[in-house]
């Protein structure tokens, strides 16, 4: 499954200032992601982590409006990170 989180940091990377949030596949499956992040019109290349289990792609506000568009799933940072890593409480 596809997720998005809420992160929400204000950053300029390279060229581009906006709010920045993850995109992930949990669980671990970098084909979905970079299927879907492609779909979205991110490059693979732009992958973060590619070989973790935290595996994910830095996504601009736009970006984010647009996967939930298509079907990622909105989810909090604090609830991302319990899924990536297992956490419980």
């Amino acid at each position: 499954m596809i997720y998005v989180d809420n992160m929400a940091l204000q950053a300029r990377v390279k060229n581009i200032t906006s709010k920045w949030y993850h995109l992930v596949s949990i669980p671990k499956n970098n084909n979905e992601l970079i299927k879907f992040a492609e779909s979205i019109g991110l490059k693979k290349e732009w992958i973060q982590k590619p070989n973790k289990c935290d595996s994910h792609f830095d996504i601009t506000e736009n970006k984010r409006k647009l996967a939930i568009q298509k079907g990622a799933i909105p989810i909090t940072t604090k609830e991302l990170c319990k899924k990536l890593y297992k956490i419980k409480e």
